[in-house]
Parts: C-alpha cells; structure tokens; sequence
C-alpha cells in the first residue's frame, strides 16, 4: 500500500530500521532497532489501519523527543474518530498491562535468583576497582548463579523498576522489561541517600561512577556524597530532572564520558548542552575526565 510504503520511509529517515515485509499493523506497541543502536530495540511504533485510513506513531526511547504522530487521513466522522480513540486507548491499557507483568517477573527474579556480591566481581576487577567498598553500599551489587555481575534499577521511591547484567567480559545486558527511562542506580554508603546528599555525581556506567565514588570519598569523607549510574547517556537529563525535586541544595556535577576517538564526543556533547540548560537553574557543573 502506497500510504504504508510513505510511512515506512518517514520512520525510515527519523531512525528506525524497519522495512515492508516486517511491518506490524495489529494496533500493537512493536520495539525495533535503531540506525543508532542497532543491537538494542530502543525505536518503538504502533500503527492503526482501518476501512478509512492510517494512523500511527512511532519514537526512540534514547531520544528526548516527543513521538510523532502520522496519517493519512484528511476528514472523518465523529464516529470513526471516536472508535480510533478507543482502540488507542485499548492499545496503552494493554502496553501498560504488559508492562506491570514483566516488572513483576523481575522484581521475582531478583528476589530469588540474584544473591548479593560477597566477592569483587571479575570485572569490576579489570576495572581496577579494589578499592571499592561494595560491602558498605547502601544498594548492595548482586550476583547471579552464571556470575553475573546485577545492577537494580531503581526510581527515586527506590522501587525496583530494573536490572542491567555484567558479565566477566564487560558485556552490558538490560534485562526485557526494564524500565530505564529517569530510573537509576545510586552508589553511596551508610544512610546516605539522593535526598540527604550534598554532593551528586551522574554518570553513565557502574564503573566511571563507582571511581568516581572512590576519589571523591578519599577526598572528603565529611560530605555526603552520592553518586548515580544512568546507565546511558540519554538516561542523564531524565534521572537529574527526577532528582531536582528532592534535593535542591546539592552540588551537582555531571561527569561526561570522554570519547575523542569518535568523531561525535555524545558524552561531552550531551553533559554540556544539559549544563548550559540548567546551570542558571540549580548549582551544576560538568566533569570530563581525561581521555586516555
């Protein structure tokens, strides 16, 4: 169908890797790879094909942009317009029912298949991290029987919205049905917590953040420090504005990862334009460490 053909090629341009022979109609919220993470399923679409035309809309998880709305149609009758709005309706309140299941099917796994780290993990030990202390975390790391290295993902009530697994070999897996987006891990140690800190690190990944924690704490062991893994950098933004209601005294200090082999720097790009954003707003800086 040329509509569809015309569809595919806007979501095409926008980022989503997607073409004709696998397109899904059903009405049903479909994930998909993007040209920018081709090996997750960050891109996301649900289209509606009825008698009188197409509706659809589609977005990337990673990008903080609104999702865009597409159809084709020029003018339709209150009743058809009424019955598109509840099949839309039906389609959030099973998108939101799929959702709660599978959150309930991590929070188990977690409860019964992951066991707190009493060694430092294999990879945090290539990460030079023996002097981390894991056993004082507030959020103890965990461990699964195939020695996996467990990050909770969890939201500023502290309700476990997610898992991200490590393995041996440093490779990053988010567990299916995780809720990322705003959501975190937080390294700190005794009672200290987002909301009683008075210094917030936010980074990417368990390692920078948790390095980070260490030179910080040797530093100044007086302050209360709290450092946050986003887990990506387009995770940052969402995360500090979650945090901004409940700590408004704190430093915060964005740490960008610094990569000049590329020939987009996204970590130091993305910390900047968000510092530049709030930097009038609250008391924000950004760190960039030095490239090695």
């Amino acid at each position: 169908m040329e509509n569809i053909s015309c569809l595919i090629s806007e979501m095409q341009q926008f980022g989503l890797i997607i073409n004709y022979s696998n397109i899904n109609t059903s009405g049903k919220l479909q994930r998909v790879a993007t040209q920018a993470k081709p090996k997750s399923k960050n891109g996301w679409y649900v289209i509606h094909i009825n008698d009188f035309g197409v509706i659809a809309i589609y977005g990337d998880y990673q990008k903080d942009y609104k999702p865009i709305k597409w159809t084709n149609l020029t003018k339709i009758t209150p009743e058809q317009s009424q019955n598109l709005k509840n099949k839309m309706n039906q389609t959030k309140i099973e998108d939101f029912i799929k959702k709660k299941e599978m959150l309930n099917q991590i929070n188990l796994f977690y409860a019964n298949k992951v066991r707190p780290m009493e060694q430092l993990h294999k990879y945090l030990e290539l990460k030079k991290l023996n002097h981390f202390m894991f056993k004082e975390l507030s959020d103890p790391l965990g461990l699964t029987n195939d020695k996996k290295l467990v990050i909770p993902i969890r939201n500023i009530n502290n309700e476990l919205m997610g898992l991200q697994t490590i393995d041996i070999n440093g490779k990053k897996l988010i567990v299916k049905g995780s809720q990322k987006k705003g959501n975190f891990y937080a390294i700190s140690y005794n009672n200290i917590n987002i909301k009683n800190a008075e210094m917030i690190f936010i980074g990417e990944g368990l390692s920078t953040m948790a390095s980070i924690h260490i030179a910080a704490h040797k530093i100044n062991q007086n302050i209360r420090i709290c450092s946050i893994v986003a887990i990506d950098v387009y995770n940052i933004e969402a995360v500090l504005s979650n945090i901004l209601p409940h700590n408004t005294k704190a430093k915060i200090i964005l740490v960008a990862d610094n990569d000049c082999s590329s020939e987009i720097n996204i970590g130091v790009e993305t910390c900047t334009s968000i510092h530049n954003k709030y930097k009038n707003k609250i008391n924000l800086n950004v760190y960039i460490p030095r490239a090695i």
